[in-house]
């Protein structure tokens, strides 16, 4: 540095630092436009909720009753879900990855493995190498969401019907739009995997491996968290008066039909031992599979010089580097919350994006709905009247509800079980992507928490309206019991005002046969004519 800037000399750029300087480039212009495409969707959730509330005011204030407040439908739900179909168009035909595996050695760079793909084309190219694969990708990235479409249009369509069982189908199209509408996104959580594993691959100087999630990779996350949350804010058509009490409290509330026994019983106390012992498991499992690799990618030599024959000439070289080594590399779920949140604050939008995904869809909803399980059947356990079911229960079976249907832990193993299986596209070039140990443990955690919500579901007799029919038995049958008392007392008066005695045994049969009540014959109720 003491020399004069005309004789110093400069240091020249090697092809690794203008490969750098390009994914600089590109990161900057996709983080710029994935900022963007956020930004817009969370706008239009944004507007929604503010027209919401000032309708809201304005119906108030023109003396508008609770009920035609509920009747509306949330604008923020509706933007939302507008919205995010909308950025499902470029989600399907952008770039969603990119990927480059490079050797240097001696200052020659040589490219072991590249490619650049969008939904489409990774379509058309499993179409013909791994048709299951294709099968499978195109059923979660086009099938289901145009699944969904149809479903709130057939929703909408049979609540103009204004009848009973319009109302119960358009109800059943919209419970079944929010269950479905996460299963849209199993591969993006193996796009963040695959990036994590690339990226730890990259171990200069020997070898060179970048991977960036492109825009398409942006459109389509916000497009399934969005199109997500937006299901869950779809008001349900409400039954007309005279269904109501007709209908099932599974209708009513939009839960699936369970079985239910009662927590003070011999099966509701083997459930309740079953409750713990399944909530222990699952968070053995969660924490084993949390910290275990879920995915494996490592080289096949052989294939590698299949793919490209000029390597095989320089196989003395490269066995000396170590490839074989240098290209085995595994990643957990753990590994991949703290890297994207590192990269995260680096500035990487979709980084970001699969950071969330991960720490909160993956591993904290699930966590947090299997601590509401336990306390609900803990609550049951205590319930002094455990035939009735309280406000905060109802409460927090509401909410476990809604953490099921946007906890993502399963959708992820199914992606990474589907794409391990078919992204055969990778093989042909040496690279190799498995499936480890983690994955299996995070099945059974997922196993055990679908079970306790079943088994917290029997124990709690969760549908709210059991007490309800309970105590409308019990006034029926009093009803049932006072109608019998009076026909008694009127067959009575009339059979000794009468002059024939067979006319008022007639009438006393009717009594006897026609106005005695089923349930009160069920109950146990002996009737005797005095």
């Amino acid at each position: 540095w003491l020399k004069p800037r005309a004789v110093r000399r400069r240091r020249v750029p090697t092809p690794s630092d203008l490969e750098m300087a390009r994914h600089t480039t590109d990161s900057a212009a996709t983080n710029k436009w994935a900022g963007v495409i956020i930004a817009s969707l969370l706008a239009s959730a944004a507007l929604g909720a503010a027209l919401d509330a000032w309708l809201r005011r304005m119906q108030r204030r023109d003396g508008g009753s609770e009920q035609q407040v509920e009747r509306r439908p949330f604008f923020w739900s509706l933007f939302l879900l507008t919205s995010s179909y909308v950025i499902l168009i470029p989600g399907l035909v952008v770039t969603i990855f990119e990927y480059d595996l490079s050797l240097s050695f001696f200052g020659v760079v040589k490219p072991l493995s590249s490619n650049s793909e969008d939904t489409l084309g990774l379509l058309r190219s499993l179409s013909k190498e791994a048709p299951l694969g294709a099968a499978f990708l195109c059923l979660f990235a086009m099938v289901v969401p145009a699944v969904k479409v149809v479903l709130l249009i057939l929703g909408a369509c049979l609540q103009r019907g204004g009848s009973a069982d319009h109302m119960r189908w358009a109800r059943r199209c919209i419970v079944s739009v929010q269950v479905v509408s996460k299963w849209a996104s199993p591969d993006m959580f193996v796009y963040i995997l695959m990036m994590c594993l690339f990226r730890n691959l990259n171990k200069p100087p020997s070898l060179l491996s970048e991977m960036q999630l492109g825009l398409g990779f942006t459109c389509f996350s916000a497009f399934c968290v969005g199109s997500t949350i937006a299901s869950l804010g779809i008001r349900m058509p409400s039954l007309p008066e005279e269904a109501q009490d007709a209908a099932a409290p599974d209708e009513k509330t939009g839960a699936a039909a369970m079985p239910s026994v009662m927590p003070t019983s011999r099966w509701g106390r083997m459930a309740q031992v079953a409750v713990v012992v399944l909530a222990v498991s699952f968070a053995v499992l969660l924490c084993v599979g949390v910290t275990l690799p879920c995915m494996d990618l490592h080289l096949d030599m052989n294939l590698l010089y299949v793919a490209q024959p000029a390597l095989k000439e320089l196989s003395f070289i490269i066995d000396s580097l170590g490839l074989p080594d240098l290209m085995h590399t595994q990643v957990s779920v753990l590994e991949t919350i703290q890297h994207t949140c590192a990269w995260a604050l680096k500035g990487d939008v979709n980084a970001g994006i699969a950071f969330l995904m991960y720490a909160v869809l993956v591993a904290l909803v699930p966590i947090l709905d299997m601590l509401l399980l336990l306390v609900l059947a803990a609550i049951s356990a205590r319930s002094a009247k455990p035939s009735q079911v309280s406000k905060t229960q109802q409460t927090l079976r509401a909410i476990s509800h809604v953490l099921r249907k946007v906890g993502m832990l399963d959708v992820s193993l199914v992606g990474v079980f589907v794409v391990v299986l078919s992204l055969t596209t990778l093989r042909k070039d040496g690279v190799i992507l498995s499936m480890s140990g983690g994955a299996l443990a995070l099945l059974g955690a997922e196993v055990c928490h679908y079970l306790t919500a079943f088994l917290v579901g029997v124990v709690l007799r969760l549908p709210a309206s059991a007490a309800t029919q309970h105590d409308k038995a019990a006034s029926d049958d009093r009803k049932a019991l006072d109608s019998v008392s009076t026909g008694l007392e009127s067959s009575h008066s009339g059979s000794c005002s009468s002059d024939d005695a067979s006319s008022g045994d007639d009438s006393w049969e009717d009594v006897e046969v026609g106005s005695l009540p089923v349930n009160v014959a069920q109950s146990g109720v002996e009737v005797r004519a005095q």
